[in-house]
């Protein structure tokens, strides 16, 4: 009995832990490893530090030791759009900063092409949804057979012992077999589930 209760609060566990993984916005990942966020409205636009070319928004980096004592001048350009600029020092960090860009009067048509910022879009790219779910559905699915399956060894074990029956510890072996296939069908989707949300 408590073999089985010691194997349900690991398989407990560890579909816990993958339920609270899959919890976590994309933001606050970023920003409990201190990455910065600079955002434009609309998005894609050019961003300079310190007159040098760096990337688009939506942009993410890391404050340098460097960076640390003259802090950065940072300009958020788009062609048709008035130029943003503002200093970022160590102080204001972990910066998330949204900038919303003013279309010049050259033309005001560009106004009506906002891009409303997207949360899905934090990561350098979109996630995908399908491989997600269908990964956690493998790790889940898993995960609850592999319990199912180990419970049944375990009782038909318990048989064997009380009763000397070879055919209880045949289905004992077979059982485990089942048990130990679901527990690679979990940690198999487990895996693609991690490198599907936080690496891909």
């Amino acid at each position: 009995m408590m073999r089985k209760n010691k194997i349900l609060n690991i398989y407990l566990s560890l579909l816990f832990l993958l339920i609270s993984i899959t919890a976590f916005s994309q933001e606050k990942d970023s920003l409990k490893i201190n990455y910065s966020l600079i955002n434009s409205i609309p998005q894609n636009a050019p961003v300079y530090f310190n007159g040098g070319y760096i990337g688009n928004t939506p942009y993410r980096f890391m404050f340098g030791s460097a960076d640390s004592v003259n802090g950065i001048d940072v300009i958020v350009k788009m062609k048709g759009y008035i130029d943003f600029s503002f200093r970022v020092v160590k102080e204001d960090l972990p910066l998330n900063k949204t900038v919303n860009l003013i279309a010049t009067g050259k033309n005001p048509a560009l106004r009506d092409k906002l891009v409303i910022e997207k949360k899905s879009s934090l990561f350098k790219s979109p996630r995908k949804v399908v491989p997600i779910v269908l990964s956690s559905l493998v790790a889940g699915g898993g995960a609850i057979l592999g319990y199912v399956f180990k419970t049944q060894a375990n009782d038909y074990y318990d048989e064997y012992v009380n009763t000397g029956d070879r055919s209880k510890l045949d289905k004992t072996k077979k059982y485990d077999l089942y048990s130990g296939l679901s527990l690679a069908a979990f940690q198999i989707g487990f895996t693609c589930l991690i490198y599907f949300l936080l690496i891909k």
